[in-house]
C-alpha cells in the first residue's frame, strides 16, 4: 500500500513537471516581455569613437565623409579606397552610400533599396548607422 502511494506521488510529480515545461514553452511569462521592452528602450546611439566597423568579410571599414569615399583595411594600418564603395553586413547583404542615401542589396547586387531605418549589423554583431552629417553612430546599452 505504501509503495503504491509513493509511486502515485512520483507519477504525479513527473506529470506536473512535464505540464509546467509545456506551459512555459508555449507562453512566456508576462514580465519577460516587460524586461525586453525596457532593455530596448535603454539602447541609445552614440558617436563611434573609432569611426570604423567590421564588415561581413572580416575587413574593417571607415567612411570619409569629407572626401565621400569608403576605405577598407585588413591590418588596421594600411587603409585603401574601396572601388565600388560597397561592404557586407553580418548577414552578407551588400551596402553602399549612393546620392547621400544608405542603400543595400539583399540579392547579391541585382536590386538596391534604401536600408530600413538606415542601420545595419556589422560582422561583430554591433549595430551602426550614420547621422545627418555622415558621422558613424553605434548603438550601445546604457
Amino acid at each position: 500500500m505504501k509503495r503504491t502511494f509513493w509511486i502515485a506521488v512520483l507519477v504525479a510529480a513527473v506529470f506536473a513537471t512535464i505540464l509546467a515545461i509545456q506551459v512555459l514553452k508555449s507562453d512566456p511569462p508576462a514580465d519577460a516581455t516587460l524586461a525586453t521592452a525596457s532593455i530596448q528602450q535603454n539602447d541609445k546611439w552614440v558617436l563611434s569613437v573609432e569611426n570604423k566597423w567590421l564588415g561581413g568579410d572580416n575587413s574593417w571599414y571607415r567612411y570619409d565623409s569629407r572626401d565621400t569615399v569608403l576605405l577598407r583595411t585588413k591590418d588596421n594600418q594600411l587603409w585603401e579606397r574601396v572601388k565600388d564603395g560597397t561592404w557586407q553586413d553580418m548577414e552578407g547583404n551588400w551596402l553602399r552610400i549612393s546620392n547621400k542615401r544608405l542603400i543595400w542589396s539583399i540579392d547579391a547586387g541585382k536590386t538596391w533599396t534604401e536600408v530600413p531605418n538606415g542601420k545595419w549589423q556589422s560582422g561583430d554583431g554591433a549595430w551602426y548607422r550614420f547621422n545627418q552629417d555622415w558621422a558613424l553612430m553605434v548603438k550601445t546599452a546604457r
